[in-house]
Protein backbone atom coordinates (compact mmCIF):
# COMPACT_ATOMS: atom_id res chain seq x y z
CA UNK A 1 0.00 0.00 0.00
CA UNK A 2 1.23 3.33 -0.73
CA UNK A 3 2.64 5.64 2.09
CA UNK A 4 2.07 8.31 0.56
CA UNK A 5 0.36 10.15 -2.47
CA UNK A 6 1.24 13.44 -3.76
CA UNK A 7 -1.87 15.62 -4.31
CA UNK A 8 -0.92 16.17 -8.04
CA UNK A 9 -1.45 12.68 -8.52
CA UNK A 10 -5.12 11.59 -9.49
CA UNK A 11 -4.68 7.84 -8.17
CA UNK A 12 -2.45 5.18 -7.48
CA UNK A 13 -3.02 1.54 -8.59
CA UNK A 14 -0.85 -1.43 -7.81
CA UNK A 15 -1.10 -4.63 -9.63
CA UNK A 16 -0.39 -8.14 -8.14
CA UNK A 17 0.79 -10.27 -10.90
CA UNK A 18 0.67 -14.29 -9.94
CA UNK A 19 2.40 -17.40 -12.25
CA UNK A 20 1.91 -21.12 -11.75
CA UNK A 21 3.90 -23.55 -13.72
CA UNK A 22 0.84 -26.04 -12.46
CA UNK A 23 -1.09 -28.17 -15.09
CA UNK A 24 -4.03 -29.84 -12.61
CA UNK A 25 -5.04 -26.48 -10.47
CA UNK A 26 -7.74 -24.27 -10.96
CA UNK A 27 -6.96 -20.84 -9.65
CA UNK A 28 -9.61 -18.14 -8.45
CA UNK A 29 -9.30 -14.81 -9.41
CA UNK A 30 -7.70 -12.47 -7.32
CA UNK A 31 -10.08 -11.05 -4.51
CA UNK A 32 -9.23 -7.74 -3.09
CA UNK A 33 -10.23 -6.15 0.11
CA UNK A 34 -10.00 -3.20 2.54
CA UNK A 35 -8.57 -3.67 6.33
CA UNK A 36 -12.18 -4.41 7.06
CA UNK A 37 -12.22 -7.54 4.62
CA UNK A 38 -15.09 -5.79 2.37
CA UNK A 39 -14.71 -6.37 -1.08
CA UNK A 40 -12.41 -3.77 -2.70
CA UNK A 41 -12.83 -4.26 -6.26
CA UNK A 42 -11.25 -5.68 -9.10
CA UNK A 43 -7.62 -3.66 -8.35
CA UNK A 44 -5.87 -1.97 -5.73
CA UNK A 45 -6.73 1.78 -6.50
CA UNK A 46 -6.38 4.61 -4.28
CA UNK A 47 -7.81 7.87 -5.08
CA UNK A 48 -5.79 10.92 -4.33
CA UNK A 49 -8.17 13.02 -3.14
CA UNK A 50 -9.65 10.35 -0.70
CA UNK A 51 -6.83 8.56 0.44
CA UNK A 52 -6.34 7.70 4.14
CA UNK A 53 -2.74 5.57 5.13
CA UNK A 54 -4.19 4.38 8.65
CA UNK A 55 -7.48 2.81 7.08
CA UNK A 56 -7.26 2.64 3.73
CA UNK A 57 -5.32 -0.63 3.63
CA UNK A 58 -5.83 -3.16 0.78
CA UNK A 59 -5.03 -7.10 0.18
CA UNK A 60 -5.06 -9.14 -2.75
CA UNK A 61 -5.98 -13.41 -2.33
CA UNK A 62 -5.90 -15.79 -4.61
CA UNK A 63 -6.41 -19.78 -4.26
CA UNK A 64 -4.37 -22.43 -6.27
CA UNK A 65 -5.96 -25.73 -5.79
CA UNK A 66 -4.39 -28.79 -6.76
CA UNK A 67 -6.66 -31.73 -8.55
CA UNK A 68 -4.36 -33.73 -10.23
CA UNK A 69 -3.25 -37.59 -9.71
CA UNK A 70 0.34 -38.61 -8.58
CA UNK A 71 2.90 -36.21 -7.86
CA UNK A 72 3.56 -32.87 -9.13
CA UNK A 73 6.06 -30.24 -8.11
CA UNK A 74 4.44 -26.43 -8.75
CA UNK A 75 6.28 -23.33 -9.18
CA UNK A 76 4.32 -20.15 -7.26
CA UNK A 77 5.79 -16.69 -7.57
CA UNK A 78 4.69 -12.84 -8.25
CA UNK A 79 5.67 -9.76 -9.02
CA UNK A 80 3.78 -6.46 -7.69
CA UNK A 81 3.70 -3.26 -10.26
CA UNK A 82 1.94 0.00 -9.64
CA UNK A 83 1.24 2.64 -11.71
CA UNK A 84 -0.08 6.48 -10.87
CA UNK A 85 -2.57 8.69 -12.47
CA UNK A 86 -1.40 11.99 -13.10
CA UNK A 87 -2.65 14.28 -15.26
CA UNK A 88 0.38 16.05 -17.23
CA UNK A 89 1.97 12.60 -18.09
CA UNK A 90 0.14 10.05 -19.68
CA UNK A 91 1.23 7.13 -17.30
CA UNK A 92 4.12 5.92 -15.07
CA UNK A 93 4.53 2.70 -13.62
CA UNK A 94 7.10 0.82 -11.02
CA UNK A 95 8.22 -2.55 -10.43
CA UNK A 96 8.23 -3.82 -6.82
CA UNK A 97 10.03 -6.91 -7.34
CA UNK A 98 9.36 -10.81 -7.55
CA UNK A 99 8.39 -13.23 -5.28
CA UNK A 100 12.45 -14.31 -4.95
CA UNK A 101 15.09 -16.35 -6.63
CA UNK A 102 13.53 -18.65 -8.55
CA UNK A 103 16.19 -21.40 -7.95
CA UNK A 104 15.51 -21.53 -4.50
CA UNK A 105 12.37 -22.71 -4.98
CA UNK A 106 10.73 -21.17 -1.50
CA UNK A 107 7.36 -21.29 -3.45
CA UNK A 108 6.90 -24.48 -4.97
CA UNK A 109 5.10 -26.72 -3.18
CA UNK A 110 4.85 -30.69 -3.75
CA UNK A 111 1.44 -32.17 -4.03
CA UNK A 112 0.54 -36.11 -4.17
CA UNK A 113 -2.02 -38.31 -3.39
CA UNK A 114 -0.07 -40.82 -2.58
CA UNK A 115 -1.45 -41.61 1.20
CA UNK A 116 -4.64 -44.18 0.91
CA UNK A 117 -7.68 -43.09 2.07
CA UNK A 118 -7.07 -39.48 2.55
CA UNK A 119 -7.23 -36.08 0.29
CA UNK A 120 -4.40 -34.91 -1.89
CA UNK A 121 -1.67 -32.46 0.34
CA UNK A 122 0.81 -30.18 -0.63
CA UNK A 123 4.18 -29.43 1.31
CA UNK A 124 6.58 -26.93 0.85
CA UNK A 125 10.03 -29.52 0.46
CA UNK A 126 12.69 -26.44 0.34
CA UNK A 127 11.50 -24.19 3.06
CA UNK A 128 13.90 -25.41 6.46
CA UNK A 129 12.40 -23.54 9.15
CA UNK A 130 15.10 -22.97 11.88
CA UNK A 131 13.83 -23.03 16.09
CA UNK A 132 15.96 -21.80 18.60
CA UNK A 133 16.25 -23.78 22.18
CA UNK A 134 17.60 -22.17 24.91
CA UNK A 135 19.49 -25.28 26.09
CA UNK A 136 19.99 -23.60 29.57
CA UNK A 137 16.41 -23.18 30.14
CA UNK A 138 15.47 -26.17 28.90
CA UNK A 139 18.25 -28.42 28.60
CA UNK A 140 15.85 -31.44 27.66
CA UNK A 141 14.25 -30.19 24.61
CA UNK A 142 18.20 -29.50 24.14
CA UNK A 143 19.24 -32.62 24.12
CA UNK A 144 15.98 -33.80 22.89
CA UNK A 145 16.78 -31.91 19.62
CA UNK A 146 20.73 -32.77 19.75
CA UNK A 147 19.52 -36.90 19.30
CA UNK A 148 17.32 -36.20 16.38
CA UNK A 149 19.70 -34.43 14.40
CA UNK A 150 21.97 -36.92 14.80
CA UNK A 151 19.90 -39.44 13.61
CA UNK A 152 17.75 -38.01 11.06
CA UNK A 153 19.13 -38.70 7.60
CA UNK A 154 19.58 -35.41 6.44
CA UNK A 155 21.04 -33.95 9.65
CA UNK A 156 17.80 -31.45 9.62
CA UNK A 157 18.97 -28.04 11.84
CA UNK A 158 22.59 -29.25 11.89
CA UNK A 159 25.21 -27.00 10.88
CA UNK A 160 26.94 -30.01 9.42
Amino acid sequence: MPVRIDAALDGVTMKWNTSSTCEACNTSVIRWADDFDNAAGDSAYWDADDWNAYTDGRWGTRATTWNGTGKETIDLGWSVTASVDASSIPSVTADFGTSGIPEVQEFAPRCDDFVGGSLPGCVLPFFKPTYTVDTNKYPAAGGYYWYMQQVMPDHAGSKR
